[in-house]
């Protein structure tokens, strides 16, 4: 998830959707704070992406469950990156 984060914070074009709880202290609550800069694996990085949350959805899912969620979105997105 790093990773991913590291490469794709900066990019306007990207979605940063959480599912489930992100502890104080943590770059996943500050990103969900709505900070512009996160400090992610001892980098420094700028944060343009959109960040969402979706507070009542479980991050237990299965695949049928995930399919069905996307399946149901108007405009759905090109590309979808789940890491757990």
């Amino acid at each position: 998830m790093v990773n991913y984060l590291q490469a794709l914070l900066g990019d306007s074009r990207t979605d940063v959707v959480f599912v489930g709880y992100q502890a104080q202290g943590t770059p996943g609550r500050a990103l969900q704070s709505g900070k512009k800069r996160v400090t992610i694996g001892g980098k420094a990085l700028p944060v343009e992406a959109r960040i969402h949350s979706l507070p009542g959805y479980s991050t237990h899912v299965d695949p049928t469950d995930l399919l069905r969620f996307v399946g149901g979105i108007r405009q759905g997105p090109k590309r979808i990156v789940l890491v757990h």
